[in-house]
């Protein structure tokens, strides 16, 4: 991705309160932008997204932006040029407790910014890879996108880091 565009992918991987579910991908960063979402544009953002700004992984989950959403991020920094698997789990409780942010397996502590979801975030938006509804473009590369209708405990976390490497 080079900042300018985004793949679309349709109705894929609809999530809704209070239903849990899980999104992990690798990633090669070069700057900050939307890994993924499925979100509508402003003033509401009702929707999801796996973003990157400030170069810290985020995770929103809106209804009606600001009053009715979910927003995590991480306190560290995100490393750039390097892959990553960065994993994002909520449990379908609307509380910003119920959501984590995985990268490289290990559990990252979080800032929490919003923390009120009692709505749905259901929306009609395609799933996009590299943007936010025509904002926010990725700079950098996304592989091996996976969703699960569930939370991932964190043993499974580590696990899909180390896919493939270990028996």
């Amino acid at each position: 991705l080079d900042g300018t565009g985004h793949a679309d992918l349709g109705q894929l991987m609809s999530v809704d309160r209070p239903n849990a579910f899980s999104i992990a991908a690798w990633v090669k960063l070069q700057g900050d932008g939307a890994i993924l979402s499925r979100m509508e544009k402003a003033p509401g953002y009702r929707g999801y997204d796996l973003l990157v700004g400030d170069r810290r992984l985020q995770a929103h989950l809106s209804h009606a932006w600001p009053d009715d959403a979910l927003k995590v991020r991480t306190r560290e920094q995100l490393p750039q040029n390097q892959w990553l698997h960065v994993a994002l789990t909520s449990d379908g409780s609307g509380k910003a407790a119920g959501v984590k942010l995985y990268v490289n397996g290990r559990l990252k502590d979080v800032e929490v910014e919003k923390d009120r979801l009692t709505n749905p975030v259901a929306t009609t938006e395609p799933l996009r890879i590299g943007s936010r509804h025509g904002e926010a473009f990725l700079t950098g590369q996304v592989d091996d996108v996976r969703f699960f209708n569930r939370v991932l405990p964190a043993d499974e976390a580590v696990a899909l880091t180390f896919e493939g490497y270990r028996p």
